[in-house]
């Protein structure tokens, strides 16, 4: 199976340059390094995205599926004093 991760990493890396994004319901999630649903949308709207998934998921009840972690996930909020 590491022969045929390999061989779709070099694939993807292939054709990154020439593709405009990936489709979400086509994301290999096999990667343990880089969540390859960073590379599915643009980094403004993954941001959106997040911050949205923090307000009306907070318990990431909606995680099935190609999920898109939280804000709060990456980011914690500290509450300094």
């Amino acid at each position: 199976i590491e022969e045929v991760r390999a061989l779709h990493r070099r694939l993807f890396d292939a054709l990154r340059p020439r593709t405009l994004g990936r489709a979400v319901n086509f994301v290999y999630r096999g990667d343990p390094v880089r969540d390859p649903i960073d590379d599915a949308y643009e980094p403004a709207d993954l941001v959106r995205l997040r911050e949205l998934k923090a307000v009306y998921d907070p318990s990431n009840m909606f995680r099935l599926n190609q999920n898109v972690d939280s804000i709060l996930s990456r980011h914690p909020i500290t509450h300094e004093s």
